[in-house]
């Protein structure tokens, strides 16, 4: 897998990196090719540029963050999303409280719940953990499902705003080349 043109470039950069990839394809070098952190606007700017749209789209998508409008582009368009950021979620407060207690109603950790939401929305996760504990512990999702109920109400969890990257802040071509963010 290939991801490839940072958001943060101009469109000229973005549109370059991305003919690079699908050459890098063609050629046999890769399989698949795929964005990450691309903010609607961005993904609708490659349909004027590539060849192929990405078979992946890796970005924040957790309870506390949905960004709905990226998340069915990508699945009316058949691109796979691969979701970081799940542990924004065990953050205290009422998101926190929720997985919690979702959790203990069904003999989970809070990080099972939270992978478990994202493997029930058809989104691939990829914990990170250099513990042999938590690494096991984070492939034992497969043997149970949230509640229609349960899911619901992580997902009323959703804010308007990312915790780690907005790309829907950036202009999609800044003068001269160079990243640049709008004025506030």
């Amino acid at each position: 897998r290939l991801l490839g043109g940072g958001p943060q470039h101009g469109a000229q950069a973005r549109a370059h990196a991305w003919r690079m990839l699908e050459e890098a394809k063609r050629r046999g070098f890769c399989r698949e090719i795929g964005v990450s952190n691309y903010a609607l606007h961005l993904l609708q700017e490659m349909e004027s540029y590539a060849a192929e749209m990405p078979a992946v789209h890796e970005l924040e998508v957790h309870p506390r963050y949905q960004p709905r409008e990226v998340l069915t582009y990508c699945r009316e368009r058949g691109i796979h999303v691969i979701g970081y950021g799940n542990g924004v979620s065990l953050d205290g407060g009422t998101a926190g409280s929720l997985v919690a207690e979702v959790a203990r109603r069904s003999g989970r950790t809070p990080s099972q719940v939270l992978l478990r939401w994202a493997v029930q929305r058809n989104i691939t996760v990829l914990p990170r953990s250099s513990r042999p504990q938590r690494i096991a512990e984070n492939s034992q999702i497969f043997d149970f499902e949230l509640s229609e109920q349960e899911m619901s109400a992580l997902d009323g969890l959703g804010e308007p705003s990312p915790f780690y990257w907005d790309t829907a802040k950036l202009a999609a071509e800044p003068p001269g080349g160079g990243p640049r963010r709008p004025r506030q």
